[in-house]
């Protein structure tokens, strides 16, 4: 009896000593717009991402919250979300809520049945952007993660400032790959336009002295700045170069007055190059014989 009972102190004893691993959770949140310019009255994607990881199991509560300013013609449209590769399903609400004095809109993804320790979740939540020249809208993403039965929470937000903004394209600058070109002689045409508002899908043309020589059609990306190269010939003289975005006023943009440039170029005739010997000699004036 006595071995038996010093045998139960010796395993109490270690019980005692066995050390308890603290509850740990970690949330990463990462949050961005599909475009960093979104046009007006379009279908916009608001891709967040969040990294979970805990040390513990246990039923666990998952919240998303994005948040803007209400009335100012954002809609909520709909979602899609994978965790792990799979797809998830939230619960979705919508609710105006005063923050600070100012009247927000919020949208809240929720599910309260994961059991998950590990995990890689996307959320795509697309969004009817307001109709709108340009202006610009904080938006808020809120991430909560939290094990109710252990007490522990993580939180975690990100803060984004969206444009909405319709195309604004301009020329910027005309240039030739030979400033003195010969008559005859292939001159490329190099013009830089700029995009400074939402994508577009826009013409460029090329006029020489009025005269429309080529055109092509470019997609400009939100916030870009393009090259593009035309290809010419010309006579002697002095030529009016132009280049036109958007000739035919197609696209909506915020300044329809800027999308023209023009330079002149001159273009001069070979020098006759004579040659002693049995060539053909060069005219002579009135006053030689």
């Amino acid at each position: 009896m006595k071995r038996l009972i010093i045998f139960l102190l010796a395993i109490f004893s270690v019980i005692l000593f066995i050390p308890i691993t603290e509850a740990q959770i970690t949330l990463d949140l990462d949050a961005n717009f599909s475009e960093p310019i979104i046009l007006p009255n379009e279908t916009s994607l608001l891709n967040v991402n969040l990294t979970l990881s805990s040390n513990k199991t246990g039923s666990n509560l998952l919240l998303i919250d994005v948040i803007y300013d209400s009335g100012k013609g954002w809609n909520y449209l709909d979602y899609s979300a994978l965790i792990n590769n799979k797809v998830m399903l939230f619960n979705v609400s919508e609710a105006d809520v005063n923050v600070s004095g100012i009247l927000k809109h919020r949208i809240t993804f929720s599910n309260s049945s994961l059991n998950i320790s590990q995990a890689l979740l996307t959320l795509s939540v697309y969004l009817s952007s307001p109709e709108v020249n340009l202006s610009y809208y904080p938006t808020d993403v809120v991430g909560l993660w939290s094990f109710p039965s252990l007490n522990i929470t993580e939180i975690k937000n990100m803060s984004l400032n969206i444009t909405v903004s319709k195309p604004e394209l301009y020329p910027s600058s005309i240039a030739f790959s030979n400033e003195y070109p010969l008559e005859g002689e292939n001159v490329i045409i190099s013009t830089i336009i700029h995009n400074t508002g939402g994508k577009a899908n826009a013409s460029v043309l090329l006029k020489v002295d009025g005269i429309p020589q080529a055109n092509i059609t470019h997609l400009f990306n939100a916030a870009s700045t393009q090259l593009i190269n035309f290809t010419w010939s010309g006579f002697e003289g002095t030529h009016s170069i132009e280049i036109i975005v958007d000739s035919e006023n197609d696209v909506d943009e915020i300044n329809e007055t800027n999308n023209n440039i023009t330079r002149q170029i001159t273009v001069t005739t070979p020098t006759p190059i004579y040659h002693g010997g049995g060539g053909a000699a060069p005219p002579r004036d009135s006053d030689n014989d």
